[in-house]
């Protein structure tokens, strides 16, 4: 494990040493994610010189209930068994595991007096992930933890095409602006020079600049630099933060996606903080597409199906099912709709 670290360690301080600049990179080897959540929770129970806080946030919450709870985890059958799994075999994407100790964790702490891992057969039969029993009651409990959809990845993928040549014409041209666009058509149905017209237009007419047409509605202005310079005359902030956007935006509407470029100055301290920021660009947009809400929001009864399969016949069974989303309150509170349907 301290091998495994110290590569960790070095792959973030690799990425890192280009903050400020174009060329960012991935902060971690996604073949040992088990290594990076250590590596982040640890940052983030100690100095904090090398946590990413987009990344501590996802992270600490599971590892942080571990920990205040660890005696009682540790009470339960065929835990640590689970626990080496998560670290070794499954350390590409831990997040499945930890979240079957969480679910055995709540038995445990609300009064189910035998809870245990089941051990794999594979190969051989399916099995359930826990057994937990009270008096005169016992249940099988299987677990199923879904990842962003693959349609999100998609288009987040998309958007990241669309808006990157905006943000290197701004950089060129040394102007910072802000473009808030609600797309009204799938972003695989955009064309790839939607946005960077509409900018090109702007630049070239050099005046605040709306739009409404056929893919989408949308804004776009200079960035007004007052409550930026006023906090970063005292405070360092982390670049592509909420309060980063706020600052260079006037507020942060969690309803869109933010995505933010510039020119900026790496704190001393911690690199990842911008002590001055000379350029940025940030683009804020969302998907209002019902097409492109309905494909995001899907349902879980595949998963269910899955997991039913893996139940045994000599009891009763319980699923559990983790979601994970980027896509916003409003994609979830229909995905959770759907779901109530199906």
């Amino acid at each position: 494990m301290d091998r495994r670290l110290d590569a960790t360690t070095k792959y973030f301080h690799a990425a890192i040493s280009d903050a400020g600049t174009d060329n960012r990179r991935a902060f971690y080897n996604p073949r040992d994610a088990s290594a990076w959540y250590m590596f982040q929770a640890n940052a983030y129970a100690t100095d904090r010189l090398n946590w990413v806080p987009e990344e501590a946030a996802r992270i600490v919450p599971a590892l942080t209930r571990i920990g205040e709870e660890l005696p009682t985890l540790m009470s339960i059958g065929g835990v640590e068994e689970r626990a080496t799994r998560i670290m070794n075999a499954e350390k590409s994407q831990p997040d499945g595991g930890l979240f079957e100790l969480l679910v055995a964790l709540a038995y445990k702490r609300n009064g189910w007096s035998d809870v245990e891992f089941v051990p794999e057969q594979p190969g051989i039969s399916q099995t359930p992930d826990i057994f937990v029993a009270q008096p005169r009651r016992r249940w099988a409990v299987e677990c199923k933890r879904m990842d962003r959809s693959g349609y999100q990845a998609q288009e987040k993928a998309r958007s990241e095409l669309l808006m990157q040549p905006v943000h290197d014409l701004a950089t060129h041209l040394g102007r910072s602006i802000v473009i808030r666009v609600s797309f009204e058509a799938e972003l695989s149905d955009v064309p790839d020079d939607y946005l960077l017209g509409r900018a090109q237009e702007f630049f070239d007419r050099a005046h605040a600049h709306a739009w409404r047409d056929e893919f989408g509605i949308g804004t776009i202005r200079d960035v007004d630099w007052r409550l930026a310079h006023e906090v970063m005359d005292v405070d360092d902030v982390y670049f592509g933060s909420s309060r980063m956007i706020e600052l260079l935006i006037g507020s942060y509407d969690h309803q869109f996606e933010h995505n933010i470029a510039g020119k900026w100055r790496p704190s001393s301290v911690r690199p990842l903080w911008a002590s001055a920021v000379y350029q940025a660009s940030v683009i804020s947009w969302r998907n209002s597409s019902y097409k492109a809400a309905l494909r995001k929001a899907r349902h879980f009864k595949s998963h269910i199906g899955k997991a039913n399969n893996q139940l045994p016949g000599d009891r009763p069974g319980v699923i559990h099912i983790g979601v994970e989303s980027w896509s916003g309150i409003n994609v979830d509170s229909f995905r959770h709709f759907l779901n109530a349907v199906e």
